[in-house]
């Protein structure tokens, strides 16, 4: 039940965090009020790391950023460690 929780959980954050990244760049060609980096960044360390880096990809948006080529992959070691951890009994 938990397990299905967190992934329920990691997956609704990464679609948002997908969606987020998409509503940005569509923002950014029509100079419309943009997301701010911090949020972005902060959605992939809360466990959007899947959404924020297939959206990096997929629309070719804040990829030159150092944080933002940094951060989702350190979130993802990070989470998935802690769940190897977990799922050991740590």
């Amino acid at each position: 039940m938990v397990q299905t929780l967190v992934i329920v959980y990691y997956a609704v954050l990464s679609l948002v965090t997908l969606a987020a990244f998409g509503r940005d760049k569509f923002a950014s060609s029509r100079g419309w009020w943009r997301t701010r980096e911090s949020t972005l960044l902060w959605m992939s360390a809360a466990g959007g790391f899947i959404g924020a880096i297939v959206g990096m990809a997929a629309f070719r948006h804040k990829t030159r950023r150092l944080p933002f080529r940094v951060i989702p992959w350190v979130s993802a070691v990070v989470h998935v460690s802690a769940w190897v951890l977990v799922k050991r009994g740590w």
